[in-house]
């Protein structure tokens, strides 16, 4: 898991969700229509991070958003897509693609 504060649950079928359970109230899941091929929580804030596939190209485009202020902190598309992808501390994301890796900072302007 990403993190011990929340789970994070991609659903799939006629309409794509992501359902995030915050830990401290596990009774009052939060559900988001997303269209994102994976998801993945920020391991201390209320941080989500989405990935997408551009449509016919093999790139990806990456989304931050903050679920609490319903914003987006930061967007990128990759120039290529993206094999393996985490939170590695509060404020930055490894990425690695099949010619490089990268770290994604949540401070703006930086990847």
């Amino acid at each position: 898991m990403e993190s011990e504060k929340f789970i994070c649950v991609r659903e799939t079928g006629a309409a794509n969700s992501v359902v995030i359970v915050d830990m401290a109230q596990p009774m009052t899941p939060m559900k988001r229509p997303i269209t994102a091929d994976s998801a993945l929580m920020n391991p201390a804030a209320k941080v989500i991070a989405l990935k997408a596939t551009v449509a016919g190209t093999t790139q990806d485009h990456l989304q931050i958003f903050n679920i609490d202020t319903k914003s987006k902190m930061k967007s990128h598309q990759m120039p290529e897509s993206v094999v393996y992808w985490r939170w590695i501390s509060p404020s930055l994301m490894g990425i690695v693609t099949n010619t490089a890796v990268y770290h994604w900072s949540m401070e703006v302007g930086t990847i």
